[in-house]
């Protein structure tokens, strides 16, 4: 076994098979979550402000990706998020940026305006986030496991195997969606 090899895990939930690297876990008897600040600085600071008024402390809260996007402030989200030390999970948007790629990964309809606008909002990003946070990004977990009492739960930014699809109620059936429930007590998305 290679040492690639070695620091992996096989999950294998009905049709679907998924290897991902040993994940990082969280143990807590709660947890706040929350996600897609999408370059929203005012926003994220607001999230995080009412969690420390809850009562949580930066080892119970999770952050489920898409720290950079849509918003004016990409890079001082990412940064305000990575700095209070809170668990994160690598978002389609934090994997784009990271690696290079054309777009988003979100698949909207070429031409229509989602699209459009995804790619300025794409190019812009591009442009205003730092190596030192594209490293960041980079190094995110794609998954957790989460245990919160005696339950577990696999923490994902989309479905267990894939960052970029999108899960609406009535797609809690698929296959890609179960995989996650034959291995754990349920998901978090």
């Amino acid at each position: 076994m290679s040492g690639t090899d070695k620091n992996k895990e096989m999950i294998i939930g009905g049709p679907v098979i998924i290897l991902v690297e040993r994940m990082k876990s969280i143990n807590t008897n709660r947890l706040f979550i929350f996600g897609g600040a999408y370059g929203n600085l005012a926003a994220t600071e607001a999230v995080l402000q009412k969690a420390e008024a809850l009562g949580y402390k930066s080892s119970e809260i999770l952050f489920t990706g898409d720290s950079i996007a849509y918003c004016a402030n990409p890079e001082e989200t990412a940064q305000c998020i990575k700095a209070v030390g809170i668990h994160c999970i690598m978002g389609n948007c934090e994997e784009a940026i990271a690696t290079g790629a054309d777009d988003w990964g979100c698949g909207f309809e070429e031409g229509k305006g989602c699209d459009l606008l995804s790619d300025q909002w794409y190019r812009f990003c591009q442009a205003n986030v730092s190596p030192e946070t594209k490293n960041w990004m980079a190094s995110l977990p794609g998954q957790m496991k989460v245990s919160i009492g005696n339950r577990t739960f696999l923490a994902s930014h989309a479905t267990p195997s894939s960052n970029n699809q999108f899960v609406f109620p009535s797609s809690l059936t698929t296959e890609a969606v179960k995989g996650a429930d034959d291995v754990y007590d349920g998901f978090i998305i």
